[in-house]
């Protein structure tokens, strides 16, 4: 038994001091001298999971256990590989689970497991200084979203729903596209794929690099308007990550499906009154809905009579790295509200998985949720006649 399983035991032995276990288990992935990561040979990326409903990443301690979890998955006809990693490349193990949108990792499988929080392990650097086509890491929400769906259709578990969520991560996602500089001006390459004028775009630098892209090119960041404008004006499709091992490829109505499915839910506009004046953001509906979240705020709503309703939605601005919730509280002033709003973003912290409250009240918050559903409703004593 390895040293990890040891401690993973002795994490469920001593429930009192949880916290100092789970610290001594991390310290020993970061310096035991080889690990092994579950690898997906058919993407070319790590195999993933969906532990807590979120995208798991898999490690090993020592190689039996892998063969005991590789031969889980031949079960449910899923052929996976290891991929042995040495101490001495453990944080860049870490990175690149962050860059591909892993959100937990699951340490071993049998004879026990322990799953973590991927930013337990490593932290995303701070690149808001820097221009979006600059930033080595972009959207890992859109590679995990995209690792994800396509692993799914390689095991033939892909449906629709999983297509649509992949749809809407796009349309709320950055990409970088290779732009070659001319005395002319900027120059979009084109490949000829299945006979199509076919422009690239990539996820992040990493993507770009395993593509082969030439050094000539220089990364310009896209958004959905700027693809549907390129498959507009001459281009017949765009395809994302090329020549990766997980790419996909999008026309004109897979874009138009991307849009139906994010506008549905979705508005763009400017909140006058958030800190951020005139940026524009775009506001959706949690997806799936973080109920465990909702509960925690309903806690503290209910000890504040003077709000009426409340909204939670998912809050997007035009250029920043990541999404982040938005509470939106309509009331007769909301009486305290730096307190109430400071009492609800202690209560998220511990269930909004490592994402931001941001909080905003109105008089009349409808106006800003048009048909969003309420997730808090004061509770009325009386009723008309």
């Amino acid at each position: 038994m390895s040293d990890i399983q040891t401690l993973i035991g002795e994490f469920y032995h001593d429930p009192e001091h949880a916290e100092i276990r789970v610290g001594a288990v991390i310290d020993a992935l970061r310096t035991q001298e080889t690990l092994y990561a579950a690898w997906f040979p058919a993407t070319k990326h790590y195999f993933m999971t969906g532990e807590f409903g979120s995208r798991t990443a898999v490690l090993f301690s020592e190689r039996d256990c892998f063969e005991r979890f590789a031969e889980s998955c031949k079960e449910r006809d899923i052929r996976i590989s290891a991929i042995p990693n040495p101490a001495a490349q453990r944080e860049l193990l870490f990175m690149d689970l962050l860059r591909c949108g892993f959100q937990h990792v699951m340490i071993d499988y049998l004879p026990r497991k322990l799953v973590l929080c991927i930013e337990d392990l490593a932290r995303m650097p701070d690149m808001s200084a820097l221009p979006l086509a600059e930033r080595p890491i972009l959207a890992p929400d859109l590679t995990g979203s995209l690792l994800w769906f396509l692993q799914q259709l390689h095991t033939g578990r892909a449906d629709g729903k999983q297509e649509l969520r992949l749809l809407v991560t796009l349309y709320h996602s950055p990409l970088l596209m290779p732009v070659e500089r001319t005395p002319a001006g900027d120059r979009i390459p084109a490949a000829v794929i299945d006979g199509r004028k076919t422009v690239r775009l990539f996820t992040d630098r990493r993507e770009w690099a395993a593509a082969g892209t030439p050094a000539q090119y220089h990364p310009r960041a896209v958004w959905f308007h700027d693809l549907q404008k390129l498959l507009s004006e001459g281009f017949d499709a765009a395809v994302i990550n090329p020549d990766t091992g997980a790419e996909l490829t999008l026309d004109a109505s897979l874009l138009e499906a991307a849009a139906e499915a994010a506008v549905g839910d979705t508005q763009d506009m400017v909140l006058r009154s958030l800190q951020f004046q005139g940026e524009k953001i775009t506001i959706t509906d949690p997806d799936p809905f973080p109920e465990e979240l909702a509960e925690a705020l309903r806690g503290v709503l209910r000890q504040h009579p003077d709000v009426r309703v409340a909204f939670l939605r998912v809050m997007k601005r035009q250029n920043a790295f990541c999404p982040n919730y938005l509470l939106i509280v309509e009331g007769n002033g909301t009486e305290g509200k730096d307190a109430l709003f400071s009492a609800l973003a202690r209560a998220a912290a511990p269930c909004a998985d490592g994402w931001s409250l941001e909080c905003v009240s109105y008089e009349n918050a409808k106006m800003w949720t048009k048909h969003a559903k309420p997730f808090y409703q004061k509770k009325s004593f009386f009723r008309h006649r």
